[in-house]
C-alpha cells in the first residue's frame, strides 16, 4: 500500500476537562490528521512513539481499527504514553493546555518505504515537535530526506504556548519552519500572535513567504481564508449546532481533510494544478465540514466521516 499522507509527531490521550466532566480520548494533531485521511480512504501513516502501557495499547488498537501505518510507530518499554489535559469553557473552546509528555518525545528516525518518484506524497509537521531539541533533530533528518522525494511540506502552527516560556524564541523557531513548507496552516490567533497584526489580510500579507504555495488560515465558525500567490479569498463555514460538542481535533480535521482532498483529487501535486480558486474552494468548503462536524461532538475524532457526510453537511448548509 503507497503512503499518500505522511504525519510526524505527537500521538498522546487526552482528558477534556470541562466543569466537573472529564473524558478521555486519543488526540495529537499528527495523530488525528492521519486518521481522519484514512477514514476518507487515503493511504497515511504516522510517526511516532508511546508507551509499552495500557494507553499505548489502546493508541495502537485505535490506529489499527482506523486503517493508519504503523510502521514508523514505536512502541517504546519504560516509556509513559503522553498525556494532554485539555481544559474546556462553556462555550466548548479550548482555553488551557496541559502536558505530560515522554514517549512521544522518543519518535525515532525510520528509513522511509517511500517511492522515488513520489509525485503525490504530503508530510506534515506541527509546532509540538519543534519545543523539544531530540524531536526537532529527527524532524529535520526526516525533511532533509523528504524534501527530495514528498510533493509537498505541510507545517500546522498548532502552538500550545504552556511549552513555550519565551515567545520570541517561539517566533523564531516558528519563522524558520514557515521556510521550509510549501502550505503553512494557522488559526487567526496564531497567525495574530506571530504577525503582531490584527485583520486577516494584514496578518496574511506578512505571513506570507515567497517559499509557500499555500496559506490557509482558519477562522473557526467562520470558514477560512486561503491565500496562494495572486490568488485570495474566504471560504464560508458551515451554520451547525455545536452546543453539545468542543472545538478539540476541529483544526486537525480541517487539514485531515484537506490533505486527504488532495490526494484524491490530484495525480500530481507538483504541478501546482490545485491552486486554481475553484478547486480550492471546493476542498476548503469539504475541510471546514469536516471541522465543523467535529466541533459539533466531543473529542477529537467522529465516529463516523466520509466524503458523502461532509457533501450533505454543505448542501443541507445551503438549504
Amino acid at each position: 500500500m503507497s503512503i499518500k499522507v505522511l504525519s510526524f509527531g505527537e500521538v498522546l490521550i487526552d482528558f477534556v476537562v470541562q466543569g466537573e466532566r472529564i473524558s478521555w480520548g486519543i488526540g495529537g494533531a499528527p495523530a488525528n490528521l492521519a486518521i481522519i485521511a484514512s477514514k476518507l480512504n487515503v493511504e497515511s501513516a504516522l510517526i511516532s512513539a508511546f508507551g509499552d502501557d495500557y494507553w499505548g495499547n489502546e493508541i495502537d488498537s485505535l490506529l489499527l481499527d482506523c486503517g493508519v501505518q504503523r510502521q514508523y510507530v514505536s512502541k517504546i518499554k519504560g516509556a509513559n504514553t503522553s498525556l494532554a489535559f485539555i481544559f474546556i469553557d462553556q462555550q466548548g473552546e479550548q482555553n488551557e493546555f496541559l502536558f505530560y509528555r515522554d514517549a512521544d518525545t522518543r519518535i525515532e528516525a525510520f528509513p522511509l518505504a517511500l517511492p522515488n518518484d513520489a509525485d503525490n506524497n504530503l508530510f506534515c509537521f506541527g509546532s509540538l515537535s519543534l519545543a523539544d531539541e531530540r524531536l526537532i533533530y529527527v524532524l529535520d533528518w526526516y525533511l532533509d530526506r523528504l524534501h527530495r522525494t514528498a510533493s509537498l511540506i505541510i507545517f500546522d502552527l498548532n502552538i500550545r504556548y504552556s511549552l513555550w516560556p519565551n515567545q520570541h524564541n517561539l517566533r523564531q523557531v516558528l519563522w524558520k519552519y514557515i521556510s521550509l513548507a510549501n502550505i503553512v496552516k494557522a488559526n487567526l490567533n496564531e497567525a495574530r500572535f506571530l504577525t503582531e497584526e490584527k485583520s486577516v489580510d494584514r496578518v496574511a500579507g506578512k505571513l506570507w513567504r515567497e517559499n509557500m504555495d499555500l496559506l490557509l488560515i482558519t477562522l473557526g465558525k467562520d470558514g477560512c481564508f486561503y491565500k496562494s500567490g495572486k490568488n485570495e479569498g474566504f471560504v464560508k463555514g458551515l451554520n451547525i449546532d455545536t452546543r453539545f460538542g468542543d472545538a478539540v481535533g476541529a483544526g486537525d480535521a480541517f487539514l485531515g481533510t484537506f490533505c486527504a482532498g488532495l490526494c484524491v483529487q490530484h495525480k500530481d501535486l507538483r504541478n501546482k494544478h490545485f491552486l486554481t480558486d475553484d478547486n480550492l474552494i471546493v476542498l476548503l468548503s469539504r475541510s471546514n465540514a469536516a471541522g465543523a462536524l467535529t466541533a459539533a461532538v466531543r473529542g477529537a475524532i467522529p465516529t463516523s466521516i466520509s466524503w458523502n457526510d461532509l457533501d450533505r453537511l454543505i448542501d443541507s448548509d445551503r438549504m
